[in-house]
Formats: C-alpha cells, sequence, structure tokens
C-alpha cells in the first residue's frame, strides 16, 4: 500500500482524488486476497439467506421492512414518499420522520424487479462491504492474517447480525461509509474521505453528530483544516436538517424521536440540566444495570482494545445516542442499534492491538502476538454465535416454509395490486408497494376503512395485545358491510362491497 506521509504539495499536484497510483496499487493488493473476495461472499450470501427466510416466515414487519420499502417504490415511481402505515395517514412525509435522502440511490431497484427482497440483498451486501476497508485497515497494522481473523470477527460480530435480522434500515448505508471513511483518513485520500462524509450526511440526521466527532478525530491526529471543515460540516448540517428540512416535510409538526426525558423536555431544557448537573450525565450512561451487560458485549469479544486507539472518540457519539436515552430498546442487544458502531469497534480494536504491540521488541513476537489476539478474538465472537441469529441457519426447519407460510402467499395474491389494504404488522412488508397501506392499529392509532383487511392469528399481533382483539374488529368490520372472501389455517381476508 502507499506510504501515508503525503506532503500539501504533493495532495495539490494530485488533485482532490486520485485516481492513479492509489487505485492501482489498492486493485493490485485486492486481486491477490481472493480469500477476502470470498469472505464478502459468503458474508453477503448468508446475511441475504438470513433475512430473506425471515420475511418468507412472516417474520418482517411494518417497523421497518414495510415503511422503507414503501418509501422506496414510491421513489421508484418518481412520487412523494408518503408512508401512510407508520401513523395510518395518508400525508406523512418519511423526510419528516427521518432525513434519508439517500434511500433514493436505491429506487432503481425496483425499476428491475418488484421483490421487497431486494432490499434485504442490498443491505447484506452494504454490510459485507464493510469488511474489505476494515482488513486493509488491519493488514498495514498487524499483518494479513490477523486482518482475516478481525474481518470474520467483524462479520460474525452480534450486533452485525441483530441489524441484518431486524428488517431494513437507512444505517445500511452507514456502515461501509463509517469503514471506508475510516481508511481514507488513514491513507491520507482526502476526496474519498470527504465523499464518503458528504454521503453519511445523506443517510440520516443523527450522523450529523457521528460526522462532527469525525472532525474532532481528525484535530486529534493534527489534521487541524480537515478536522475543522468536518467539524463544522456536521454541525451546520444537522442544525439544517433539524431546523429547516425536517420541520418542512412534516409541516411544522413535532420530532418524534426526543427519548432524553431524564434531562428535560428538549435540546436547550436537556443542555441547561447539564451544565447543572454533569454527574447527571454519568449517571444515566451507566444506569440501569441492563446498560453495563450491553456496554460488556459490545467491548469484550474484541478484549478491550477499542479504548488503545484514538478511534474510540468515533464511539463517543454512537453510544451517548443510545445509552443517554430513556427508551429501553436503545440499551439492548438487539435491532439495528449496534450496526454502526461496528466497524469502528473493530478497527479501532485493531489500531489499539497495534499501538501495544509497538512495545514488543522483537519483530517476530509482534507477528505472532497479532495472530494469537486475533484468533482470541474470532473465537470470543464464534462463541457467542449459537446465541446469535445467523445460528438459525443451522436449523433445517428454518429454510422450509411452514404451513401457514404457504397458505399467507395464497392469500397475499388475491388482494390486488393497486387496492387499499390493512393488514397485521407482519404482513404490511409483504403489501407494501403500493400507495395506501395501513397498519392493524388501535388506542392511539386509528385504522382507516381499506379495500381489503388481511391478518392471521398465528402471526405477531403488534401493537394489539392478542389476536381475539383484532377478531373484535374484524367482526365490527364485517357487521358494518364487509365481506369475508378468505379463511384458512388461520388466515383471513375481509373485502369492502
Amino acid at each position: 500500500m502507499k506510504s501515508n506521509n503525503v506532503s500539501g504539495n504533493d495532495y495539490g499536484r494530485r488533485g482532490l482524488i486520485d485516481t492513479g497510483t492509489f487505485k492501482s496499487n489498492a486493485l493490485a493488493a485486492l486481486k491477490r486476497r481472493g480469500l477476502l473476495w470470498l469472505i464478502i461472499l459468503l458474508a453477503t450470501a448468508a446475511y441475504s439467506s438470513l433475512s430473506i427466510l425471515r420475511h418468507l416466515h412472516f417474520s418482517s414487519g411494518a417497523f421497518d421492512l414495510g415503511i422503507f420499502d414503501q418509501v422506496v417504490w414510491l421513489y421508484s415511481r418518481f412520487s412523494p414518499p408518503y408512508m401512510t402505515m407508520r401513523a395510518n395517514l395518508l400525508n406523512e412525509h418519511a423526510l419528516g420522520d427521518h432525513f434519508h435522502p439517500i434511500l433514493v440511490t436505491l429506487a432503481p431497484l425496483y425499476w428491475i424487479t418488484d421483490r421487497v427482497e431486494a432490499l434485504l440483498i442490498v443491505q447484506a451486501l452494504f454490510f459485507a462491504l464493510a469488511i474489505l476497508p476494515i482488513f486493509l485497515f488491519t493488514e498495514k497494522r498487524l499483518g494479513m492474517w490477523p486482518a482475516y481473523l478481525f474481518a470474520l470477527s467483524y462479520a460474525l460480530f452480534w450486533g452485525v447480525q441483530q441489524a441484518v435480522v431486524f428488517d431494513f434500515h437507512e444505517v445500511a448505508f452507514a456502515v461501509p461509509l463509517v469503514a471506508f471513511s475510516i481508511y481514507f483518513i488513514d491513507e491520507k485520500r482526502w476526496g474519498l474521505y470527504f465523499l464518503s462524509i458528504a454521503l453519511l450526511l445523506l443517510t440520516k440526521e443523527n450522523l450529523s453528530i457521528t460526522v462532527a466527532f469525525f472532525g474532532i478525530y481528525l484535530i486529534s491526529l493534527k489534521e487541524f483544516r480537515r478536522g475543522i471543515v468536518t467539524l463544522f460540516a456536521g454541525i451546520v448540517w444537522l442544525a439544517a436538517v433539524m431546523l429547516v428540512f425536517m420541520p418542512y416535510f412534516r409541516a411544522g409538526g413535532a420530532y418524534h424521536y426526543w427519548t432524553y426525558i431524564q434531562f428535560g423536555p428538549d435540546f436547550s431544557s436537556a443542555v441547561r440540566a447539564i451544565l447543572k448537573n454533569p454527574l447527571l450525565l454519568i449517571e444515566v450512561m451507566f444506569t440501569p444495570s441492563a446498560k453495563l451487560r450491553s456496554y460488556w458485549l459490545t467491548f469484550y469479544p474484541f478484549l478491550g482494545l477499542a479504548f488503545f486507539s484514538p478511534l474510540a472518540i468515533l464511539m463517543i457519539p454512537l453510544l451517548a445516542e443510545r445509552f443517554l436515552s430513556a427508551q429501553p430498546n436503545y440499551w439492548s442487544t438487539f435491532y439495528h442499534y449496534s450496526a454502526v458502531i461496528s466497524p469502528v469497534l473493530v478497527m479501532a480494536s485493531a489500531d489499539g492491538l497495534a499501538r501495544i504491540l509497538r512495545l514488543a521488541g522483537r519483530e517476530k513476537l509482534k507477528r505472532s502476538a497479532g495472530i494469537l489476539c486475533g484468533v482470541s478474538i474470532l473465537l470470543l465472537n464464534l462463541h457467542l454465535v449459537p446465541q446469535q441469529p445467523l445460528w438459525n441457519l443451522t436449523d433445517g426447519s428454518y429454510w422450509r416454509l411452514s404451513q401457514s407460510d404457504l397458505t399467507g402467499r395464497r392469500a397475499l395474491k388475491m388482494v390486488p395490486p393497486e387496492a387499499s389494504v390493512a393488514a397485521q404488522a407482519p404482513i404490511v412488508s409483504h403489501l407494501s408497494h403500493r400507495r395506501h397501506i395501513f397498519l392493524l392499529a388501535y388506542n392511539l392509532v386509528t385504522t382507516p376503512d381499506a379495500d381489503y383487511i388481511i391478518a392471521c392469528e398465528s402471526l405477531n399481533t403488534f401493537p394489539y395485545p392478542g389476536f381475539p382483539e383484532i377478531r373484535q374488529y374484524l367482526s365490527a368490520q364485517e357487521e358494518k358491510g364487509y365481506r369475508r372472501i378468505f379463511e384458512d389455517n388461520g388466515w383471513i381476508i375481509l373485502q369492502r362491497p
């Protein structure tokens, strides 16, 4: 690989993006790494299989696969992304809920295929692509075999598995973008770095804070000018998104995701509360004890090595966003909340180990210790696999559709593509290629009358407490004039006259 020592004059002569020597050297190195490409291919296949089979078993949901599928499908039809199932409204613009304009780049998928599984395959590929910069970053510090061991450990890390298995999310873009940003900083490829950062800003509003911390990280490396530019870009973009763009798309409504009520009802009150009592910040970060378990499971599979690298700076906003929240889901080891920190954790651990090994005298000892630590880390991550989603792929029944799954597929074919639908949460993502689809809900969210209503007693009834309540709703709709056109194996379809 090319040396990191690039002078300012050298940078100026090469232009913003050097597509010459760097490209040829990088490609030459990658061509010699057939095993690396095999790992990426196998990871993509495993992640895709895991999430697609879960979807075919009707275990995916309206939140969030159904939402993102409808949004991308509407983009592909050159229509505004009004998501109709989050709150069962006809005019809720997706960019007012979360700011993720990068999703428009996925629209061409639905010019090629009409299957929601395309999103799951793309997500799998994005997570697997992060292996590439992780490997190159680690190889430069520890050598080829530790790089393979760290790459495999990332691929098996529970945070990646949990994100892959839980529907689709825009943070799938962020995982490789964060990994490549770190790698491009390391290689001093500033044009490619700023391109990655720009795409990261378009991924989700809260990632602006992560971008700002990239600026702090660069300043810690004495890259003052680029660090200040990055820090400024993150702060200004966050302000623009939160104060201008999102309020415009949600017509001035309130932001849905302020979950830091321990500090106050809004950002300004939270700042005042922390300035008044700074110890409150530490108290909230580490209580209740459920948070300590998540911290342990995050750092112990990599021996806590991430704390020995300045890259640990990038983990601060990703941890604070979760563990300062009053929402227990954010602290858990489930869902997609550990996705973005995963490449930072692995690359910081590799860098931390390299810094520790510099204390060793002999080169041979360093190589042996690097391999030994890499093997230990891989074994720790392998030890957790039987309790994680990828283990489902070892179960033969996971690869077979049940009788209820097959009945469901027959039922779905009875719903015309242009009809409006109200459906149970696990069914929504199978029917979300339409303008009007609603979630069977109650209490705070009403369910509008739709052309078709579809439910199944063997599926998750969220947000209803159970299927008896859904059955009562179906009976009430039949009293209003809906007629039952399908009933088999627990599946029920009602049609409006």
